[in-house]
């Protein structure tokens, strides 16, 4: 016998249904967007009430909500199944407890009454519902940094079971540099409250326990935010022929830039970092060839280090990373844009980065901010002043540590 699932509308308010019934032989299986079990099979509980049965139906009430669904009596519930159907969407569980999602049943001839009490979040609109909880992000400045805040805020989401929708995505950098792996939508007219970081490369943890919807920022350069990137770069297969082609097993990003002006506090990595990594390259694995990105080419050019190094110079933002990203070994020096060379690597290899990019005594409040162990990753190599002195102690006794030029 067919049940109706117009109580979905009711429910919602005319909202997007989000649960469906189905017939499926003589079982009855309820399809839920949000349970665990989806995988497109059913999962049999046997002669148990489903203690599952719908604590999932129930988390869009409001205050005590009542409603009646077609099942099978308990008796008639012997081998029935249900939940089937695809994870899509977990954004109603946000700003719930497990104590408030917890649910009462009963037997009501051949229906089971499901009763369950929670807070609402800004639910005041939609007839006093809110069915779906939003995180939102700005991508602001360069690719690297839009790629940090898109990656982040997208981790965030997930953790507090919301959904992820960005501020003017079409026409961006972002949009022009990558492809991605979920369907992310333009943020709605709704409203929003700021939820900052506690600094632009420390993680924040309290983020993800924000409740209602919320706007995060504003650099949230953490690889603890996420556990995947959802997207890949657009010139990646035409970057992996380049490398092939010109056959360079070493990328090497040298930034500049802003960090020549004084008092930025920031810390260049004098020619002596590349060629210490390099040197550990090279011991190890052979005479590698190696490519090298700029903003400083001129410097580049310079330097007796990168004699027989191909210069990359020319490209986007999107085609450099590709293409340091496409070496099995990636150096980089500071700046977002090598942080994510190295991350999304995918060829076997070493990564080395520059670990001391800041001078605190112009800078003291970086500090508080930058955290080294929330911005790289663990199993790269971090090679800073001790590593340098220990090569030139002379040099390093002179200031090297400090040289910015």
């Amino acid at each position: 016998r067919k049940k109706s699932t117009s109580f979905c509308t009711q429910i919602l308010n005319n909202t997007s249904c989000f649960i469906s019934l189905y017939e499926v032989s003589f079982h009855r299986c309820i399809s839920s967007r949000e349970t665990m079990l989806a995988q497109g099979t059913c999962t049999k509980f046997h002669r148990r009430l489903p203690l599952l049965i719908l604590a999932a139906i129930m988390l869009l009430a409001v205050e005590f909500q009542v409603i009646e669904i077609g099942l099978p009596t308990f008796e008639e519930w012997k081998g029935d199944c249900l939940f089937a159907g695809p994870i899509r969407d977990y954004s109603i569980f946000a700003g719930f407890s497990p104590k408030q999602m917890e649910p009462t049943y009963g037997n009501k001839g051949s229906s089971i009454v499901v009763k369950t009490k929670m807070n609402s979040i800004d639910n005041k609109k939609s007839g006093g519902l809110t069915p779906v909880i939003w995180t939102a992000v700005s991508l602001d400045q360069w690719l690297g940094n839009q790629l940090f805040q898109f990656a982040s805020a997208y981790g965030i989401a997930r953790s507090r079971g919301s959904r992820l929708c960005v501020n003017s995505l079409a026409g961006s950098q972002f949009s022009d540099s990558v492809e991605l792996t979920d369907t992310i939508s333009e943020c709605p007219s709704a409203d929003f409250r700021p939820a900052y970081e506690a600094g632009f490369a420390k993680y924040d943890p309290t983020l993800a326990t924000e409740r209602g919807n919320i706007t995060v920022g504003s650099y949230l350069q953490s690889y603890k935010y996420f556990d995947e990137v959802p997207f890949q770069l657009k010139p990646r297969a035409w970057a992996k022929r380049w490398v092939e082609e010109h056959g360079v097993s070493i990328g090497i990003h040298v930034r500049r830039g802003d960090y020549k002006e004084a008092g930025t506090g920031g810390r260049l990595p004098p020619a002596l970092y590349f060629e210490y990594c390099l040197r550990q390259l090279r011991q190890r694995h052979g005479p590698l060839r190696v490519v090298v990105v700029s903003d400083d080419i001129e410097w580049v050019q310079a330097q007796p280090v990168f004699a027989d190094a191909i210069l990359h110079t020319g490209g986007s933002a999107a085609e450099e990373m590709a293409v340091l990203a496409a070496c099995p070994h990636v150096i980089s020096s500071v700046g977002a844009l090598g942080w994510w060379a190295m991350r999304l690597k995918t060829r076997h290899g070493e990564s080395f980065y520059y670990a001391d990019p800041w001078d605190y005594e112009i800078v003291p409040h970086i500090e508080k901010r930058f955290r080294a162990e929330d911005y790289f990753l663990p199993e790269w190599t971090g090679v800073g002043d001790v590593e340098l002195a220990s090569l030139q102690p002379a040099a390093a006794a002179a200031g090297i540590a400090k040289r910015v030029a």
